[in-house]
């Protein structure tokens, strides 16, 4: 979706109106609406699980910058369109602050070791993962193959 967005900035600006302000408009926005687009994809693979860093990223990130951005600095809708890049942004930050701090890693490599996964190629790409995550250090230990 997002690869659209941007490959179609000049068209879109057309579909709603003819006046070349608009349109020049809609396709100053197309890159930053595309970034939003591919953060937002991002961000719905997690919302299940992260109701309260998409509430944190967008209340208290997104809509001050927005607010400072299109009002204080004159930067009208692009400022508007930052904002929500920003908050849009911070979710998956958040996202993986949270799981990392409140994650029970001892607990994780436990539950392995009692043979909870499916098969050997998870527990290869475990291995792997333990190699570059600092918390997982403790599942490299546990995994030895």
């Amino acid at each position: 979706m997002a690869i659209l967005l941007f490959l179609a900035r000049h068209f879109l600006g057309r579909v709603y109106s003819n006046e070349p302000e608009v349109i020049n408009n809609v396709a100053k926005l197309g890159p930053i609406t595309a970034l939003i687009s591919f953060m937002d994809d991002i961000q719905r693979s997690i919302s299940a699980t992260a109701a309260a860093a998409n509430l944190g990223a967008y209340y208290i990130v997104g809509v001050p910058i927005a607010y400072s951005l299109a009002f204080h600095f004159g930067l009208n809708g692009k400022g508007l369109v930052i904002g929500i890049l920003c908050g849009t942004g911070t979710q998956p930050i958040t996202f993986l602050l949270i799981s990392s701090v409140f994650t029970n890693w001892e607990k994780q490599a436990e539950t392995l070791q009692q043979g909870h996964h499916r098969e050997c190629r998870l527990r290869m790409n475990l291995h792997r993962f333990a190699k570059w995550w600092p918390p997982a250090g403790i599942l490299q230990a546990e995994l030895e193959l």
